[in-house]
């Protein structure tokens, strides 16, 4: 998601959005999916931030959050660090998420 779409996520519903990082595609956030979640979710309520990164792909793949939680806090991002806004981003990031300009995608 781009910062300027996610005011969007009202329109849409929290509920059915769910991160994806289109690996391996250039237009995806890899190697720097953190820094894309920070520079789109910064200043969001924790709680939709938690649901759009992952709250609601656990309920729709009915993923056991207890049972994961051990390898979440090992991995990561924490809530707490996508609320970080990104100061500068990556200088060889090719993913819109970066991008300037308030284009919203249309499929």
């Amino acid at each position: 998601m781009r910062p300027h779409e996610v005011p969007l996520r009202a329109r849409i519903g929290v509920d059915k959005i769910m991160w994806g990082s289109d690996y391996p595609h250039d237009e995806g956030t890899y190697p720097y999916s953190r820094e894309g979640l920070r520079c789109a979710y910064a200043g969001v309520p924790r709680e939709e931030v938690a649901a759009m990164v992952g709250g609601n792909t656990a309920r729709v793949y009915g993923f056991d959050l207890d049972a994961l939680d051990a390898l979440a806090a090992k991995v990561g991002p924490t809530v707490a660090e996508l609320a970080e806004p990104l100061t500068r981003p990556p200088a060889d990031a090719t993913s819109p998420v970066f991008a300037r300009g308030a284009s919203v995608r249309v499929w």
